[in-house]
């Protein structure tokens, strides 16, 4: 073996070793930022007596645990509310399911009123910080006026337990754009609403076939999904694998990062590839449009 040889394999060995200790730490870095609880639903539907519950939640980092401890309505200060106990982590990924419960009616809501807005709350964390919740709903729709097949136009939406099904999508092209500041943009980063819309998203390209390989490729928007691409994020968060039969599914919006899982919470081994069908000749686009923005929305093409 010449000395050229060994030259080059140490410092193939010293290439591998730094690139395995920068992602190391990258994905490291990910897990650590404090990621806030989703609300999945717009409204709490209260029960009798004005008693209800719904459902929150969180990725919590083993290391530096951050949880909801107290929820409340600032201006229904008589109403107690209650953060239940979480339920255990789903695997690698650590996913808590909290329970939020009203458990004494308020003498201040209005006669007959049977829904809440969650936006209206505030959610105290373990470790003092204070936030409001946010959330959102999609809609696939096509870019032209129209239907794009008989029966209605496709839409991708959040149904009152928070999921999101796919109604009408008959295949094609995908471009993730943000046509306006508080479209995608305002919704995944609603402290900075008007940022340009080709900064980085933490939306990763996967590979097909390695539900596990570490998706470090960044997405930069507007993007196009060509055939046989699919979309993952950081821990692998995928789509269920039918395309005839997606089901229901739910999304998580953490710090920027888009997050799926199915109803039943078993998407973690899955992934979902869009279907493509030659009666589809017309772009899509998906975007987020922030609850804010819902009388502005309705004249958005395809948002039934």
């Amino acid at each position: 073996m010449t000395i050229r040889t060994k030259l080059i394999m140490l410092a193939a060995a010293a290439v591998a070793i730094i690139g395995a200790v920068w992602a190391f730490n990258y994905r490291d870095a990910l897990s650590k930022r404090l990621e806030e609880p989703v609300f999945l639903e717009h409204y709490i539907d209260l029960q009798d007596e004005n008693y209800g519950y719904f459902h929150l939640y969180a990725i919590e980092n083993v290391k530096d645990p951050v949880r909801p401890v107290r929820a409340s309505f600032p201006e229904i200060p008589d109403m107690r509310i209650t953060i239940g106990e979480p339920e255990p982590r789903e695997r690698y990924y650590q996913i808590r399911k909290y329970t939020v419960n009203i458990t004494e009616p308020s003498r201040r809501l209005a006669d007959g009123q049977q829904r809440l807005d969650v936006r209206n709350m505030e959610v105290v964390y373990s470790n003092g910080e204070i936030g409001r919740p946010d959330i959102g709903r999609i809609t696939l729709f096509p870019r032209t006026a129209g239907s794009a097949a008989e029966g209605g136009k496709p839409s991708l939406q959040f149904s009152s337990s928070g999921s999101i099904v796919i109604d009408g999508f008959p295949g094609g092209h995908v471009t993730l754009q943000a046509a306006e500041p508080l479209a995608l943009i305002g919704w995944l980063l609603p402290e900075a609403p008007h940022l340009e819309s080709n900064l980085e998203l933490y939306f990763f390209k996967g590979e097909r076939n390695q539900p596990r390989k570490d998706p470090l490729t960044l997405v930069k928007l507007p993007y196009t999904l060509e055939a046989g691409e699919f979309f993952t994020t950081a821990y692998t968060f995928k789509f269920p694998d039918s395309p005839a039969s997606p089901g229901a599914m739910s999304v998580y919006q953490l710090n920027g990062e888009l997050r799926f899982m199915r109803g039943d919470n078993s998407v973690f081994a899955s992934r979902y590839i869009v279907q493509y069908t030659p009666e589809m000749d017309r772009e899509m686009i998906l975007e987020w449009v922030r609850p804010s923005l819902e009388n502005k929305s309705q004249e958005t093409p395809g948002n039934s």
